[in-house]
C-alpha cells in the first residue's frame, strides 16, 4: 500500500528533519542556557541530565518525560520559534496541573 501524497516528506522536509535530529542536543542545551528548564520540576532534571546526551542513564519515567514534554518543545523551538514562548507557557501550565501538590513546604510550619 502506498502512502497518500499529503503525508510524504518532501526532500526539503527530510533535510529539515535531518537538521533537527543533528542539532537536537544543541537545541536542548540552548533551551537550558536560556532558563527554560530551571524550575526544579522533574522534566527540568531530565533536561539537565541529558547534558552529555546519554539516554541510557534515564529511567523509563524520565525517558517518558523527555518524549512527551521536552522533545515536542524542542521541535517547536527549531521549526516554529515564533510561537515557542506561548507554547512553552501553555504546556508548563498544563504540566503543573497534572502534578500532586508539593508537601515539603508544610514541614516548615510544623510545630
Amino acid at each position: 500500500m502506498q502512502e497518500p501524497p499529503r503525508f510524504r516528506l518532501t526532500s526539503g522536509d527530510k533535510e529539515n528533519e535531518w537538521l533537527f535530529e543533528t542539532a537536537a542536543a544543541g537545541i536542548l542545551e540552548e533551551m537550558c542556557e536560556e532558563g527554560y528548564f530551571d524550575d526544579g520540576r522533574p522534566e527540568d532534571e531530565v533536561a539537565f541530565l541529558l547534558d552529555d546526551w546519554d539516554f541510557e542513564q534515564l529511567t523509563d519515567e524520565q525517558r517518558h518525560l523527555y518524549d512527551e514534554q521536552i522533545y515536542p518543545l524542542m521541535r517547536i523551538w527549531f521549526f516554529e520559534r515564533n510561537r515557542f514562548e506561548e507554547e512553552y507557557a501553555r504546556r508548563r501550565a498544563e504540566w503543573s496541573c497534572d502534578r500532586r501538590p508539593d508537601d515539603r513546604q508544610f514541614e516548615l510550619f510544623v510545630a
